[in-house]
């Protein structure tokens, strides 16, 4: 299945539509028998599944596949761990998992790809089978309901105050509480007076329960206002449930909850949209009781959420138990206990111990044994949770309640709280100034309850708050301090007695703006950004509407928190924003196609953490204990069907991307990387570098052709053999892919005190990343600090990185290498997309801890998809992602991988072709001939459409490489208990490359080819970049043979010309330049100049300060000029060099290898302090003007300059100041034509002058010389 993720959904098989239909149009084949390959792991079992997806008729259509087994092969058993052979049964087994992917129900059948032969006892793997369909079940249609939209939000139109509460109760808002907001009480109309809110809970994160839209508006008490004014003696009530709030599932059984993401619950205020909503009354029934109510059924609880153990999930503890703190007490009050009915005291712990362990909860002699399970591993649960209770009879009012963690010999092991829960039965006597009473035990269908309330006055009031959005005052009568009422009980009663002499206060939050969600149309691309960074997400937006058409709009979390979750923050008021434009889309055209979130996240959504950047937040999991389980993941926001939500379960609707920052700066810096990458004009290379993020190497270059694949060793070779797998098909299957390798098993490793070391693979990841490619793909170890073991990547290097216009697309199938939600570290990965000078345009990355089989299933159905053009486009980066989850099942482990980066953003893909027409004058069909050493070589072609028909006006640049035959090379086997000695192939020695002319789409460009060449006949490869300002085009041709040496005699005995420069062409040899000189070199000979790299010794290098061990290989560095062999140029950053002076030598050879050499002296000074050096006059002794000159170390930074003339003897002649912005290392000069302040002829004579220049920062330099002026 490979296309376009939202043009056919995702190609699946159109079918089924009758019983016993063929679910399947072709058979599943494994390529290789050896290993298992091309499965994922589901979420039924630890085997290897293949899985396959079929559109089903209609939402909650069953089947049962049949499998037909055509071959398997035996596996040896060895190599498999317990988990698997553990679930490895007789059979290959069937699971089948039902999803809807935008609003396409799906059938996934996952199938076993193990069995033990109940024969032969041996495993055996499936290589080769057919599905059918059996009894399709077509009578269960469970369609999606539309849920129903405001087509206004209430907040559109008049003016709003928002306020918010914590705690449960009624709420007083006085005549002086308005005049504290700045709102004048004496223009309110009392009727006029309207309150919304929500109320404080989560809102259900499964798309089918039930939630309310908008704001509703909520039902208040006012006192006064019969007059129509709003008197200084007026006030208003209303009721509020606390953020601490407790649900009922059936009878006694109640849970304290917590809104995990709020500890405000907030409310809309406001005087000039209509008649308020009122207080209904509750008239006392005149019916018979089936039910006397004089006791009720009353709890507490004690949480705190101060701790998130593993940085991860939900759920937070709190007081912490270990050695110097093993027993705490708590103490819960309640008036009017019965103490001969049961208390229950209910605790949830966890521990983290090496061994079993476990806590004691008791109260008075009462106590209970809450066991914790034993922790190991670094994959383990981190702790092991657990839940006690005790039952007993009270003996007073107050519950002592004592926690014990018995370590159980380990003194190293950790305990912590996470809730305690109390509940007792009180007799129904009023107490304090508020009183919350219900009583479980009489609900009942039918049920008339009478409640006596006793110790009443005449000034207590009774509310029914079962519904707490709509309370109702009870009427009821008092007779000697009991007020009595009848009411019907069908269902639970939460009510609330009080006396009017204390109500809560709430806060205000001050005024809201206008606003309308509920009315904005259908839209292509949603952008969810912190306000902070709305005028860089509106210009993303802008940037994809003007290249590819999309509509967009632009929202910042707080207003869809105040249109979907009643003002609170909460994920899924983001989801179910998202989830409004999918429910009104009535045809496929309509659906919103990306998700974009704008800002950082965080695991602590409350900011109980130093330096939380929660800006926009993700969705974190129930589980928070286990390290390979716990997940943050912004899937939860596409989860947009019916049935899915749940705990991040269900497929992807939409493509979603986040961009993690947490500045202005950062966020500019996305913008600017964005606005370079998707640029339809050349950026031309800059040797000032001075803009941040200039280009070193074009946007429009033969990068686009290249594509990396870095493996880690050990593991038995598990990451290099699927890095090469993926590589050999994309081999075959994406021709005009360049492939390199870096696999670092083939690479000599070094001992350290720090442990083994590959600086070779640190050189050559950083060398393909400042080069360019299109994707940088890593399979292997990692951590959110850099890759592998051997430290091949880490964050100082990433930070370095300068290739602002020439960024590639990293797949990382590593650990958590770009986990965002973390406020005390800045992951790998995220500085990868942060780093304003360069770094990577996007990543496919995990946020957690990960498994290789993961990791190889979404790069196989990644590159499945990515280079298919199908539906007339290639698909975007967020596309591919969701593709290559929906493809694999969606299963829950694939929650870990996210894109960090833009979902609406198309890879750099040339779109026009290349074509391949004569080679030494013979039609490319014909050519028999081989190429061959010392031969002259002459290509022809043309650019084509995407369609193969010649672009006779296009006008540009070619820029060819050709190759070498493909060579095998071989792993080393550092650690031989974890390697072994491999094969693998690489093209990677380059004959020529160079550049020619495009002229009415027809190019031709002629090379010698150098001596140095693989003598040994075989397939040579010529690989085509073309680009004519605006847009680019790609090629490849393989049908020739190199090999041989040609019969020709060349008397050549020179090597080439060599020219040095720093940084650009006007550096004078003893300049200076700061730790990051950029070496330039012009390379001239006759014949060409020599960049196989097959001959030993042969190489283009570079040497700095005559270290030859540590010599750099520049072949890959050399460009020949524009419709030259002959002529070319070398550029190769040098980074972070140590101060003083250095020398570089350049060696190069042409392509009868005669060598040249040429050195150039240069002196690094930090650009950190301002230098100033080489500072001359010229001409210098001069008659009617000069030029003063100097070279510094802070280039692309304005100057103050002043430059003052002496006489012999001290005096002050002249003073010039000017201001100057300099691109590079040596400032424009400054002329001066021999006069003093005064504007008359200074005389001839020797003198002083001074060159001062001053930065930004105050900082200066100044130096002195002597000049002489001649009459």
């Amino acid at each position: 299945m490979k296309l376009s993720f939202f043009t056919l959904l995702f190609t699946l098989p159109m079918l089924i539509s009758a019983q016993n239909r063929n679910l399947f149009a072709d058979q599943q084949q494994a390529e290789t028998c050896s290993k298992i390959e091309n499965t994922v792991i589901s979420d039924f079992s630890s085997v290897p599944c293949y899985v396959r997806s079929v559109q089903m008729p209609v939402a909650g259509a069953t089947v049962n596949p049949k499998l037909f087994v055509a071959n398997v092969v035996e596996v040896d058993e060895s190599g498999l761990s317990s988990d698997v052979l553990g679930d490895i049964s007789t059979d290959f087994e069937l699971n089948v998992q039902y999803s809807v992917v935008r609003k396409i129900p799906l059938a996934y059948v996952f199938v076993n790809s193990l069995r033990r032969n109940s024969v032969t006892g041996k495993i055996e793997k499936l290589v080769d089978y057919r599905l059918e369909a059996d009894n399709v079940n077509l009578n269960k249609d469970i369609s999606q309901q539309k849920r129903s939209y405001a087509t206004q939000s209430v907040l559109s139109t008049g003016t709003w105050y928002k306020i918010n509460t914590s705690q449960a109760g009624i709420y007083k808002i006085s005549y002086s509480d308005l005049e504290s907001w700045n709102i004048d009480p004496s223009n309110i109309d009392p009727t006029q007076i309207r309150l919304f809110g929500n109320g404080p809970r989560m809102l259900p994160e499964l798309n089918s329960e039930p939630r309310i839209d908008d704001l509703e508006e909520n039902a208040i008490y006012v006192e006064g206002g019969a007059d129509g004014t709003f008197d200084a003696s007026d006030y208003i009530l209303f009721y509020a449930e606390g953020i601490q709030y407790w649900t009922n599932s059936s009878g006694t059984n109640f849970k304290q909850e917590t809104n995990l993401y709020s500890d405000k619950n907030y409310y809309f205020i406001t005087f000039d949209n209509g008649p308020g909503l009122r207080i209904s009354d509750l008239n006392s029934s005149t019916g018979v009781p089936t039910h006397t109510v004089d006791r009720f059924y009353d709890f507490s609880g004690y949480e705190l959420n101060q701790y998130n153990l593993i940085k991860s999930g939900k759920n937070w503890f709190g007081d912490v138990f270990e050695s110097i703190s093993l027993t705490r007490s708590y103490s819960f009050t309640f008036a009017n206990i019965i103490t001969d009915s049961l208390a229950l005291v209910r605790a949830g712990v966890a521990g983290r111990s090496s061994t079993a362990s476990l806590f004691t909860l008791s109260s008075g002699s009462n106590s209970g044994n809450i066991s914790i399970a034993a922790t190991s591993g670094y994959t383990s649960d981190y702790a092991k949770e657990n839940n006690g209770s005790i039952q007993f009879n009270p003996t007073s009012n107050t519950i002592p309640v004592l926690l014990t963690y018995n370590q159980s010999g380990n003194s190293e092991a950790s305990g912590w709280l996470d809730y305690i829960q109390v509940f007792v039965w009180r007799d129904l006597l009023f107490s304090g100034n508020q009183m919350s009473f219900r009583n479980p035990v009489v609900a009942g269908i039918g049920n008339l309850c009478e409640y006596k309330l006793g110790n009443a006055s005449s000034a207590v009031r009774v509310w029914d708050v079962s519904n707490p959005l709509h309370p109702a005052e009870v009427k009821g009568t008092l007779v000697s301090n009991e007020f009595s009422f009848t009411i019907p009980n069908d269902s639970l009663k939460q009510l609330i007695a009080f006396n009017g002499v204390l109500y809560n206060t709430p806060a205000f939050n001050g005024v809201v703006s206008n606003q309308n969600l509920h009315a904005l149309s259908q839209t292509d691309y949603l952008i969810v950004s912190h306000s902070v960074f709305r005028s860089q997400a509106t210009a993303i937006g802008q940037l994809h509407q003007d290249l590819e058409g999309y509509s967009y709009l632009v929202v910042d979390p707080q207003s869809i928190y105040n249109e979907f979750s009643g003002g609170k923050q909460d994920p899924t008021a983001i989801r179910d924003f998202v989830k409004m434009f999918y429910d009104r889309a009535s045809v496929p055209n309509e659906l919103p196609k990306f998700l974009l979130l704008v800002g950082d996240a965080s695991y602590d959504y409350k900011n109980r953490v130093t330096n939380n950047n929660n800006l926009v937040p993700t969705f974190e999991s129930i589980n928070s204990v286990s390290p390979t389980s716990s997940y943050a993941s912004d899937d939860f926001f596409g989860l947009l069907d019916d049935s899915e939500g749940y705990d991040c379960n269900g497929s992807l609707d939409i493509a979603i991307g986040r961009l993690p920052v947490n500045s202005t700066e950062e966020a500019d810096a996305m913008l600017v990387k964005l606005q370079k990458y998707t640029s339809q004009t050349k950026l031309e290379v800059s040797n000032s570098n001075c803009s941040a993020g200039g280009c070193i190497i074009s946007n429009m270059a033969d990068w686009r052709n290249q594509i990396c694949f870095v493996a880690d060793d050990g593991d038995g070779n598990l990451h290099s053999n699927q890095a090469d797998n993926m590589a050999r098909r994309l081999d075959t299957t994406v021709n005009f892919l360049n492939i390199d390798k870096i696999y670092l098993d083939a690479y000599n490793q070094v001992t350290t005190t720090g442990g083994e070391r590959c600086p070779e693979v640190n050189e050559a990841i950083s060398q393909r990343v400042e080069k360019g490619a299109l994707i940088v793909n890593y399979t292997g170890h990692g951590g959110e600090v850099g890759w592998s073991l051997e430290r091949i990547l880490d964050v100082p290097t990433i930070q370095n990185w300068t290739n602002a216009c020439n960024m590639p697309v990293f797949i990382t199938a590593t650990c958590e290498f770009s986990r965002f939600d973390d406020p005390a570290r800045v992951s790998a990965g995220e500085y990868v997309i942060l780093n304003k000078m360069g770094g990577g345009i996007a990543l496919l990355t995990t946020t957690r801890l990960a498994y290789a089989s993961y990791n190889e299933a979404l790069n196989n159905s990644f590159y499945d998809a990515a280079f298919d053009r199908s539906s007339g486009r290639y698909p975007t980066l967020g596309e591919l992602t969701a593709f290559a989850k929906t493809d694999n099942g969606s299963v829950s482990y694939l929650r870990n991988f996210m894109l960090i980066g833009d979902p609406a953003l198309t890879m750099s893909i040339p779109q026009n072709t290349i074509v391949t027409t004569e080679i030494n004058g013979q039609t490319v069909g014909v050519f028999d001939d081989t190429i061959s050493a010392l031969s002259y070589v002459t290509i022809k072609g043309y650019i084509a459409d995407q369609t193969g028909v010649m672009l006779s006006n296009y006008n540009g640049t070619l820029y060819p490489t050709v190759y070498d035959k493909a060579f095998e090379m071989k792993t080393l086997a550092n650690n031989p208990a974890e390697n072994y000695v491999a094969s693998f192939m690489l093209q990677k020695n380059v004959i020529y490359k160079g550049k020619a002319s495009i002229i009415n789409g027809e190019f031709s460009f002629s090379f010698m080819v150098p001596k140095d060449i693989q003598y040994t006949f075989g397939k040579g490869r010529i690989s085509y970049y073309a680009e004519n300002g605006t847009n680019d085009a790609t090629g490849w041709y393989e049908e020739f043979i190199i090999g041989g040496s040609a019969d020709t005699t060349l008397n050549d005995n020179t090597g080439p010309e060599i020219r040095l420069f720093i940084n650009n062409d006007q550096f004078i040899s003893g300049g200076t330049t700061n730790e990051d000189p950029v070496l330039l070199a012009f390379l001239s000979d006759e014949n060409g100049i020599n960049t196989v790299g097959t001959g030993i010794g042969h190489d283009l290098t570079v040497t700095l300060d005559a270290n030859t061990s540590e010599s750099v290989v520049l072949n890959d560095y050399y460009e020949a000029e524009t419709d030259s062999y002959t002529n070319g140029t070398v550029r190769y950053p040098f980074k972070t060099l140590s101060e003083g002076t250095h020398t570089m030598t350049l060696k190069a050879w042409d392509i009868l290898n005669n060598s040249s050499e040429a050195s150039i002296d240069f002196v690094v000074t930090s650009s950190a302090i301002l230098a100033i050096s080489h500072v001359l006059n010229y001409p210098n002794p001069f008659t009617t003007y000069t030029e003063f000159w100097f070279e510094h170390n802070q280039p692309c930074c304005g100057l103050e300059v002043q430059i003052q003339i002496f006489t012999i003897t001290g005096k002050l002649a002249k003073t010039i100041n000017q201001s100057v912005n300099t691109s590079g290392f040596r400032a424009d000069p400054i002329q001066w034509d021999g006069t003093d302040d005064y504007g008359d002829p200074l005389a001839r004579g020797v003198y002083i002058y001074r060159v001062r220049i001053k930065n930004s920062d105050g900082q200066y330099a100044e130096k002195s010389e002597k000049l002489v002026i001649l009459k």
